[in-house]
């Protein structure tokens, strides 16, 4: 127990410090920044201002102090300000064509809108104010009804985005809405919220590759640190709905992360390496570039990854560690290493070691995932 103390304390006192720079770096915009994706021009990140609020929220819960509940507020107001006028229900997207899919910045993506969703659920239980809740159960709509799903023999897949070239299932925006549903389901006991959350999961679980990992899509074989923690995120919401069989496999799946894809030290690596399985699903030359890499013959093939790797990291442990305490140790490693590498004297954190811009989201990730470390250390 004194671990456990020991660490949300620490927690606690980075939040606060990154809290201060948040506000000396933007203000009331609390989530206009940058962003790789988007590096040379600041914009209003959806996104950012839900994670903020997360953390935010979380302060609220850890100190009792009001600032860090009105700036919640604050961030869930602009959300409800700006959500995306194309469509009836409440849904966000992002600022900019995402060129890589030649999706334009008035669509809206399941990831981000949950990420929103998730904030007015907080507030929701913190204040008991049912407004944020009716906004919440408006993005379940906004899933269901508006960005489309289609119903397989593996159960139940969403579109990542109603958006022609992003029709197809992405495993981790599938299971972060499943996760988004059992949460919905435990406040409002409505039977049709966990219906959807166990399709959802069946569907993500029935494509969970043998040694309990996850490609990104069934359009791509790569296994990553952040799509592989957001896909495990969304599941463990759903854990105590699920048979023992698929809470095994969601074990398994933890295992995989904690052990493939962080080292020792904490140390958050972008993707695994491919394997002989792999070798039909990705080019010649990758492979074979992984497989160099794997004898020390190509140094540098995989590369740190990024902050809000390290943040979805925290979220999880969170969650896994009320059902596996083992995971505190884990948990801990990675804020460890984090502060020691990561950590400016400012109270911002690098990108990656070495590269020291402070990309909004990013920041905001780290933000929410102490937040939510820190109250499940405390609740243990």
């Amino acid at each position: 127990m004194m671990i456990e103390k020991d660490l949300s304390n620490k927690l606690i006192a980075a939040m606060v410090k990154q809290h201060t720079w948040r506000q000396s770096f933007n203000g009331a915009n609390i989530g206009w920044g940058t962003d790789p994706y988007a590096p040379l021009e600041s914009y209003h990140y959806p996104e950012a201002y839900a994670l903020w609020g997360q953390g935010y929220s979380s302060l609220y819960a850890l100190t009792d102090q009001s600032l860090f509940l009105d700036l919640a507020r604050v961030s869930a107001t602009w959300l409800i300000d700006n959500t995306n006028p194309k469509y009836r229900h409440f849904s966000w997207g992002l600022p900019w064509t995402w060129k890589a899919w030649q999706a334009p910045p008035d669509i809206s993506y399941v990831t981000t809108s949950v990420a929103a969703g998730e904030l007015f659920l907080d507030l929701s239980m913190l204040t008991k104010n049912d407004s944020y809740l009716e906004v919440g159960c408006s993005v379940a709509d906004w899933i269901v009804y508006e960005n489309g799903m289609e119903e397989t023999k593996d159960g139940l897949w969403l579109n990542y985005a109603n958006f022609p070239p992003l029709r197809f299932p992405v495993f981790n925006a599938i299971a972060l809405a499943s996760g988004y549903f059992a949460r919905l389901h435990f406040l409002t006991k409505k039977p049709n919220y966990r219906e959807l959350s166990l399709k959802t999961a069946r569907f993500v679980l029935a494509h969970q590759r043998s040694d309990g990992s996850w490609p990104y899509s069934v359009e791509s074989q790569v296994v990553d640190n952040v799509h592989t923690a957001y896909t495990l995120k969304g599941l463990w919401h759903v854990y105590p709905l699920l048979t023992l069989e698929q809470q095994q496999k969601l074990i398994q799946g933890v295992q995989f992360y904690k052990n493939k894809l962080f080292t020792q030290t904490g140390f958050a690596k972008q993707r695994t390496f491919f394997t002989f399985q792999d070798l039909k699903r990705v080019s010649l030359k990758r492979w074979l570039a992984d497989q160099l890499a794997r004898l020390g013959l190509l140094s540098n093939r995989v590369a740190e990854a990024p902050l809000w790797s390290y943040g979805a990291a925290l979220n999880i442990f969170a969650i896994v560690g009320q059902v596996q305490p083992d995971y505190w140790i884990q948990s801990e490693r990675i804020f460890d290493y984090v502060e020691k590498h990561l950590n400016l004297p400012n109270g911002n954190y690098s990108y990656r070691y070495g590269e020291d811009t402070p990309f909004i989201r990013h920041q905001a990730y780290w933000f929410a995932g102490m937040g939510d470390l820190a109250r499940s250390l405390l609740k243990s």
